[in-house]
């Protein structure tokens, strides 16, 4: 496995090889175990990953070890442990089984501020890596900084002095500077969390600060671990993915990133200007993107030669490579991680804590429910979130002068295929609701966020979720359904309403939410209550933080829109309202029940895609939808065979 850059550097007497290996996005992706089938799962792990690991230290006589973030939420293990841990004094599995692998320094993506900022400090306190943070900061950091991470979110910069074997009788030390970048929106996006308390600065000017201040220390080496994406290729203030602005900043000799988890080097960026996707550069800069959930690891070779004054270093040549862990579908799986490996021994009494939590009884489901067509079609597994969320609302309001306001619930799909591969789907049979079907249901740990809007802003609301969608003209054939670089996660249906997608019109916005203004929009035949939606109309749409906070870029999700906040988790609401009803599921419930509990009516058509007649689509989806065709009539649903990732494909006819 051991790459050219390694060989050639070991050959010169001025020359010698240092490995930097990243992961990024484990999300607490700690085990090959699929906590809601609760059954292992032929996925990758950070079990895995350790082997990995290890492999490619034996092979390097200098290397180091990094994270790029988001490795604390993620899992039904994550969130267990986020409302548990505050009276245990063990360490957290995933900063244990870091600290077993000897990681060198972390960053923080926006998704370790989930589950609060206090969990976070106190889950940091156990570790025995440095954490950097260099554009994010306490708003009041206490008057006395201690040595440990509590006492701030990270460091700044971080410098690393190590000693290099050049050979078998000399050394030589390398000064390497770290710096640690996450999107500025991660305040947003946990407010209730974070607002007032958290500060959050530009990634790419606080790169050049911390650069700067690195490079005055002396540094040889400056690796920039940015928990963010390869995006737009000019700056802009305060950019969620900035990675070429960062590269041509020219502040660091090399990126490790995150965030969008996709993979670096890689086809997926083929033909992007001052994008180099077979060698890894940016702008020049090496640069890797291990993807998500351990599906890789990171690995930048250096042949380091000594600086022209014979003092430093300075890079001779780099190879960036994104070494995959898991092998493509068909061929032969994982090898089951040993049980004795450090990753193992970190998560193993969590593991069982968590599956045991999981496995409990709160109520029962009255008919099966599933998420295969749920970005095609009116979803049973969609609709109870919705109707927990409006059952909830309504009880909230019980006398507020906002009661009298009709109110709707938006949720998108999230266990739906994607980067979560053709398993990653909600397929719950009718039987008891056990703890981990919510996760099922309802995956992230987002909080309810109402917003007062008016009829022309929801219109809006579902013109933004239609850009999800490709066009499909008259007469077309099998043009690829789903637009790309959407995914579900950011296309919501609103429950509450009935309105129609007309795919043969073109989009009023691109996948990504930018609005394209010299077209009219596809939503047709919107209705509330049975009566056409007037625009002046005001409404009640229940959502969650991660949405106000911009996430979806939806263009009616503001601050200003607010009128509750500081609210619940969505499982939470959504396991109450499940238990109290237990039988009679409410996505399923009969006109009767509805009347009686205050749901909306089950007999109402809610929302359908319009694909013309004589032409086709392409869908791809989970193998276990091959039992619910029926679901999806109207769309003459024809399965054409597997994917070479797994999927389902059907060819969908209007």
């Amino acid at each position: 496995m051991e790459d050219a850059t390694a060989q050639a550097s070991e050959g010169r007497p001025n020359q010698v090889h240092l490995r930097l290996m990243a992961t990024a996005d484990l999300h607490m992706h700690l085990l090959p175990f699929d906590y809601c089938r609760d059954s292992t799962a032929n996925q990758p792990a950070l079990a895995h990953v350790q082997h990995l690991i290890c492999q490619l230290r034996k092979e390097a006589q200098n290397s180091l070890l990094f994270d790029v973030g988001d490795f604390l939420q993620g899992t039904p293990m994550a969130d267990f442990l986020a409302g548990s841990r505050p009276a245990c004094d063990t360490p957290h599995p995933i900063i244990a089984a870091m600290n077993g692998l000897g990681y060198d320094a972390v960053t923080l993506g926006n998704h370790e501020f989930n589950f609060g900022l206090d969990f976070l400090l106190h889950t940091l306190e156990a570790a025995r890596f440095p954490v950097v943070a260099s554009n994010l900061g306490l708003v009041h950091p206490p008057r006395q900084q201690a040595t440990g991470a509590s006492a701030r979110l990270g460091r700044e910069t971080l410098l690393i002095e190590r000693e290099l074997h050049i050979s078998d009788h000399q050394c030589g030390t390398l000064r390497i500077g770290v710096i640690g970048l996450a999107p500025p929106q991660t305040v947003e996006w946990d407010h209730p969390q974070l607002g007032g308390r958290v500060a959050a600065r530009d990634m790419v000017e606080a790169a050049r600060e911390a650069s700067e201040k690195l490079r005055a220390a002396g540094t040889d080496l400056v690796i920039a671990l940015a928990h963010t994406g390869i995006g737009p290729a000019q700056h802009s203030p305060g950019m969620e993915n900035a990675a070429l602005p960062l590269a041509r900043l020219g502040g660091a000799d090399l990126l490790m990133l995150g965030h969008s988890h996709m993979v670096f080097p890689g086809p997926a960026f083929e033909g992007l200007p001052d994008v180099d996707a077979v060698a890894g550069t940016l702008h020049g800069c090496p640069a890797v993107s291990p993807g998500h959930r351990a599906s890789h690891l990171g690995v930048i070779d250096l042949a380091l030669k000594t600086g022209e004054s014979g003092q430093g270093w300075e890079i001779a040549s780099a190879t960036a490579r994104a070494i995959p862990v898991q092998r493509p579908p068909g061929s032969t799986p994982p090898a089951t991680p040993s049980r004795q490996g450090k990753v193992q021994v970190a998560v193993a009494a969590a593991h069982l804590a968590t599956r045991a939590h999981l496995g409990r009884q709160i109520g029962r489901i009255a008919t099966p429910m599933h998420s295969y067509f749920a970005q095609i079609a009116d979803s049973p597994a969609l609709r109870a979130v919705t109707e927990a969320k409006r059952h909830w609302l309504r009880g909230r309001l019980h006398g507020s002068p906002l009661a009298q306001l009709p109110v709707l619930a938006a949720t998108p799909a999230y266990r739906c295929g994607g980067h979560g591969g053709p398993e990653n789907y909600t397929d719950l049979p009718a039987g008891p609701l056990l703890e981990r079907h919510l996760y099922d249901l309802y995956y992230y740990p987002n909080t309810i966020a109402v917003l007062k809007l008016t009829g022309r802003q929801v219109r809006d609301w579902l013109e933004r979720a239609a850009g999800c969608y490709a066009q499909v003209p008259p007469g077309a054939r099998d043009i690829p359904l789903l637009a790309p670089n959407a995914p579900g996660y950011l296309c919501d249906h609103i429950d509450g309403l009935s309105y129609e997608i007309d795919l043969t019109l073109p989009a009023r916005f691109t996948p990504d939410g930018t609005a394209i203004s010299d077209t009219r929009g596809r939503v047709r035949g919107v209705r509330l209550r049975g009566r056409p939606l007037d625009p002046g109309q005001e409404v009640l749409l229940v959502t969650n933080n991660f949405r106000v906070g911009g996430g979806g870029n939806y263009p009616a999700a503001r601050r200003e829109n607010l009128v509750l906040e500081d609210n619940p988790p969505v499982r939470r609401i959504l396991g109450e309202f499940l238990t109290a009803l237990d039988s009679a599921v409410p996505a399923l419930a009969t006109p009767a029940q509805c009347h009686e509990s205050g749901l909306s009516d089950n007999t109402l058509q809610r929302w359908r895609l319009r694909l013309p007649a004589g032409a086709s689509a392409l869908f791809d989806t989970g193998p276990g939808a091959q039992n619910h065709l029926a679901s999806v009539p109207h769309l003459n649903p024809e399965p054409i065979g597997r994917t070479a990732t797994g999927f389902l494909r059907l060819r969908l006819r209007g």
